[in-house]
């Protein structure tokens, strides 16, 4: 029986979207880290259900309920049989989050939250209006990606937009953008394989079903190469420690060897917890490391 429970509980982790908010938090942490910038638990939890509401919308939001064909197996029957709990879930991370951001962003962040906010509603609602029909923004070719990763960047950097010094001055958070740029490139690749079929009967192009699975997860480890490269430089022009170097090059070599076995036909918690955790094992080596 405890055991059930722990499996029940397991799957409302991962499956319920608890899982890869945790993972935006844990990208805020590593930017507080390594920029040098106080950890806020009230920033956590704005960051936290911002995320949480928005992929539970992704799943059962109004209107895109077709959006859980073509997700694995598991995870497909267990949105089915929690839909109900996962819109009250929905709505409550949402009112949350709202309440979180009206409370704690400046002006000068609202600037940068207002245009990813747009481009994540635009991306799981289909109102771009294309060839006699209404399409998501994920459908359009090899956008997928690019917007994943743009969003997660804005939501992991925005608390710290205030307290960082402009860009063309900070070459810690050039670095960082960087590394990180290519870094969430590497682990968004490797979903595209998961959605393969899917994403052929719609139509819709991606690097997985243009180029194959063998070549997309080839990118995702030249992503991670180029990414310890990041941080080898970071370490030789002294603008990173060699902790900080270190912990995030140690976290691209164990993204990596977790990649190598990832395949079209890997089951779903090979996705949705180990590579979705990858944020939370970069997280874990900073820790340990710096």
């Amino acid at each position: 029986m405890k055991a059930e429970k722990l499996l029940k509980l397991f799957h409302w982790i991962v499956f319920g979207n608890y899982w890869v908010a945790a993972g935006v938090v844990a990208l805020y942490a590593v930017s507080c880290n390594v920029l040098g910038v106080a950890f806020s638990w009230e920033w956590a939890a704005a960051l936290f259900s911002a995320t949480l509401s928005a992929y539970t919308y992704h799943r059962v939001g109004p209107g895109i309920q077709h959006s859980i064909v073509g997700v694995g197996g598991i995870r497909r029957s267990w949105i089915a049989e929690n839909s109900r709990a996962l819109r009250i879930q929905m709505g409550l991370a949402g009112v949350l989050a709202i309440a979180f951001f009206i409370r704690l962003c400046s002006v000068e962040q609202w600037d940068f939250l207002i245009p990813a906010a747009v481009v994540a509603l635009v991306y799981i609602l289909p109102i771009i209006p294309l060839g006699g029909k209404w399409i998501r923004l994920r459908e359009l070719p090899y956008f997928k990606i690019l917007i994943i990763v743009a969003v997660w960047m804005v939501l992991s950097l925005l608390p710290l937009v205030p307290e960082i010094s402009p860009l063309p001055q900070n070459n810690a958070l050039q670095l960082l953008l960087f590394q990180r740029l290519l870094f969430l490139l590497a682990v968004t690749i490797p979903f595209d394989l998961r959605d393969m079929e899917f994403d052929r009967s719609r139509g819709i192009k991606t690097l997985a079903t243009s180029l194959g699975a063998e070549r997309s997860i080839r990118i995702s480890h030249l992503m991670l190469v180029l990414s310890a490269i990041v941080c080898w430089m970071g370490f030789q022009m002294q603008i990173w420690n060699g902790s900080i170097a270190l912990a995030l090059a140690v976290s691209s070599a164990s993204t990596a060897i977790l990649l190598a076995r990832i395949k079209p036909d890997s089951d779903e918690m090979t996705f949705s917890f180990w590579l979705e955790g990858s944020m939370l094992d970069q997280l874990f080596w900073v820790q340990m490391l710096v």
